[in-house]
């Protein structure tokens, strides 16, 4: 696989230490290493980290937080760029497992219809999560029954840990910038499918991931719970995407009860009830009144 796959991550304030831990580790696993930083204020200590790296990383500063999907975009428009075949998107705070490159690379190898495939996470608490899932009807199936290779079709992928020929983006295109960040990935993984791809859950590989600045129980799960101004990408971008029509309208009706649960979670968990509410009726208002991008 040498010089084939391009790790792309991007960088927001991240966590030095687990940002270098990620780099060896992918090092490891024998792929380039694109770094893109949203303008972070320790982008000189991300600079500082990568010159005592033996690791191929390339670090490219934006200069200012332009958001997940642009940051994702530029990384892929590098690789198209060097020739890479494929792109291995990575969040700051995930690090893959020791065969985690490998086995998603074959499992593409397996399924030539796939957009994506992408691992299970661990979250950095220990707990494991099994993020497969595709709505059936107005049902939502957790229990996916896996191929012979040891995958499950599902709706969408996270963007970490997804790994993507880069061929594959000029069928379905990019990321959607004017997201920003939150559904970003969700879109993507529908358009693909609309457009006759498959994205694929690889159960044997494996990453830990963090999700959220805290979780709240709630019965049998736990929610992610971000800040307030995360609450409004996700109201804002949920309603923007039931408005498209390549968007299944079972997902949308699904979609639509699961955020109005994890509203209330959020509204009720808030530490600022107010500045809660605020983010959220904001979120809505700029849904209705179309306004996407970044966060005024």
């Amino acid at each position: 696989m040498s010089n084939e796959i391009l790790a792309i991550t991007v960088t927001f304030n991240p966590e030095i230490e687990r940002l270098e831990t990620q780099i060896r580790q992918l090092d490891s696993s024998g792929v380039d290493i694109l770094i893109v930083d949203n303008g972070s204020d320790n982008s000189a200590e991300v600079s500082a980290l990568l010159k005592q790296e033996s690791a191929t990383v390339n670090l490219r500063l934006i200069g200012s937080n332009v958001g997940i999907a642009t940051a994702q975009n530029h990384g892929i428009e590098y690789a198209r760029a060097q020739g890479y075949r494929y792109v291995l998107l990575m969040d700051q705070d995930s690090v893959p497992s020791d065969d985690m490159v490998d086995t998603l690379y074959h499992a593409l190898q397996n399924h030539d219809d796939a957009a994506a495939v992408g691992p299970v996470f661990i979250d950095s608490n220990g707990a494991k999560h099994s993020r497969f899932i595709r709505v059936e009807g107005l049902r939502v199936n957790k229990n996916l029954e896996a191929d012979s290779t040891g995958c499950v079709d599902v709706d969408h992928l996270i963007a970490s840990g997804s790994l993507i020929p880069v061929d594959v983006f000029e069928k379905i295109g990019g990321m959607d910038d004017s997201l920003f960040i939150d559904y970003v990935d969700v879109e993507w993984s529908l358009r693909a499918r609309h457009q006759g791809l498959r994205c694929y859950g690889v159960l044997n590989a494996g990453m830990t991931h963090s999700l959220g600045e805290r979780r709240v129980a709630v019965f049998k799960s736990s929610v992610a719970i971000h800040a307030p101004v995360r609450h409004y990408y996700q109201v804002r971008n949920a309603i923007l995407l039931y408005k498209r029509n390549y968007i299944p309208v079972n997902w949308k009706v699904v979609d639509a009860y699961k955020l109005v649960a994890k509203l209330a979670v959020f509204i009720l968990s808030a530490e600022n009830k107010s500045s809660e509410i605020k983010m959220i009726s904001n979120g809505f208002l700029d849904a209705f009144r179309n306004i996407s991008g970044k966060y005024k």
